[in-house]
């Protein structure tokens, strides 16, 4: 999860970020809210 100007939709580090995922078959996903996204996160580092 990224987040902040520097990675918002208009941000200065979006575009190169987004070029660099696509190499890997990645995306950028713009979600308004983060806290699902940060619960899985935790989920997953509590199993290890």
């Amino acid at each position: 999860m990224a987040t902040g100007g520097l990675l918002g939709p208009e941000g200065p580090l979006t575009a190169p970020l987004a070029e660099r995922l696509r190499a890997h078959g990645l995306s950028l996903d713009w979600v308004a809210d983060g806290c699902p996204g940060a619960v899985a996160l935790a989920r997953l580092a509590h199993r290890s």
